[in-house]
């Protein structure tokens, strides 16, 4: 999440550059239009990790829980051979019990 707010930040910094460049009466056409061009990369790059933005955040999520998971498996020696015994024979052994 921390990575994606730096994208935004420094996004805006650049599209605020190239509006600068845009807006500047010094710059040629060439200059202006090359601008453009990258303004319109920009918002297109934008809005493709906007939209993106939730999926992103649930992976992110997902990956806490699976480093909390490993936290928790390793501190605890009941539940690792408890996940081993799962590996081992594809399917939660006291699964039967718990029915």
């Amino acid at each position: 999440m921390l990575e994606y707010l730096r994208y935004l930040v420094g996004s805006n910094e650049i599209t605020q550059t190239l509006w600068d460049i845009v807006q500047n009466q010094a710059t040629t056409k060439k200059e202006k239009l090359n601008a453009i061009s990258l303004l319109m990369q920009m918002y297109d790059n934008r809005l493709q990790r906007m939209s993106g933005a939730p999926e992103a955040f649930l992976n992110a999520k997902k990956s806490v829980s699976e480093a909390d998971f490993r936290k928790a498996l390793n501190s605890n020696p009941m539940l690792q051979h408890r996940v081993n015994l799962k590996d081992v024979f594809g399917k939660d052994p006291f699964s039967v019990l718990s029915k």
